[in-house]
């Protein structure tokens, strides 16, 4: 999944750095039957209220970015987004507010989404 930044909001092609958290949602898979939350793109088991991505995007590509964290501005994107998730039984999609904390670098992109190279997930129970 790769993010089209906002152009106007990324003039010198660089990330933004969070100057206060950042309030953001964030969509994640729960397999009921294992106890685990899993991220919908790359599948990777969270383990932790704190997801870090080792391989953040700090240039973009043509107005892309591919690697980082995709969070969402608001509720809505989250639900507009569930049309091109993947459902597979015994799982179930749950919505996690969230941050990017202050001092991370993020993107901003066109189709409501953020991009970051880390976030902090509220109310996640592991």
């Amino acid at each position: 999944m790769c993010l089209i930044i906002k152009p106007r909001k990324h003039k010198d092609n660089k990330p933004k750095v969070a100057k206060k958290d950042v309030r953001c949602y964030k969509i994640l898979y729960f397999d009921k039957d294992i106890n685990k939350y899993y991220t919908p793109a790359m599948h990777v088991e969270v383990t932790s209220n704190i997801l870090e991505c080792d391989s953040f995007s700090n240039e973009p590509n043509n107005n892309e970015v591919c690697h980082g964290i995709h969070t969402f501005y608001n509720i809505f994107g989250c639900f507009m987004s569930f049309l091109t998730i993947r459902f597979f039984d015994k799982i179930h999609i749950c919505i996690k507010r969230s941050i990017i904390p202050k001092g991370t670098k993020y993107w901003i992109g066109k189709d409501g989404c953020y991009c970051s190279e880390r976030i902090i997930i509220k109310g996640l129970n592991i």
